[in-house]
């Protein structure tokens, strides 16, 4: 348990980090620098370690199990999609903004990555499911949402109007967060 705690306050340390880092690049740079696109790579891979640390491997036995190894599957393949969806290397790592990406599975989400990443997250818990579990799970939800946040008022800046449409029709997530303007 003390692990597990240690690596909770490493990662809401490198959360605020990470977060500073990139609402400044943004603002400064109009991109990441490569320190910054590291500090957010860290704190997306903070989640694994903290879920990993509270899971017990084993053999699938239960249907919790095989729905859990479904939804990790599906949830990260569909992340996986997303980033592809941008169809530019450079964007997926926050190094170039490109143009908006407005098709595939960012018609029904401004972040699919984001959405179904943490499907996969709550597959990969599923199959572990204790207290430590649900409370990384939330963990993931708080650090996502600034990050998202910083992130949308970089698209207002660098595309304007055609991003504030956007906004108007299509949810942040799903089936909510549409921006009221």
């Amino acid at each position: 348990m003390a692990t597990y705690i240690y690596l909770t306050i490493i990662w809401a340390a490198a959360t605020a980090w990470g977060l500073f880092k990139c609402r400044r690049d943004y603002r400064a740079r109009g991109r990441l620098t490569a320190f910054g696109f590291l500090s957010i790579l860290f704190m997306f891979f903070m989640p694994h370690l903290v879920l990993d640390r509270a899971m017990d491997y084993g053999a699938l036995r239960t249907p919790l199990d095989f729905i859990g190894l479904g939804l990790s599957i599906l949830g990260w393949g569909l992340s996986l999609v997303a980033c592809l969806n941008f169809r530019s290397a450079r964007k997926v790592f926050c190094l170039h903004p490109g143009r908006l990406t407005v098709h595939g599975l960012y018609r029904i989400s401004r972040n699919p990555q984001y959405v179904f990443w943490f499907i996969g997250l709550i597959g990969f818990a599923l199959m572990g499911w204790t207290i430590e579990c649900l409370i990384g799970l939330g963990l993931f939800l708080i650090m996502v949402h600034p990050f998202t946040l910083i992130e949308e008022e970089h698209l207002r800046q660098t595309f304007g109007e055609e991003y504030i449409a956007y906004c108007r029709n299509v949810p942040r997530y799903l089936g909510w967060g549409r921006v009221r303007i």
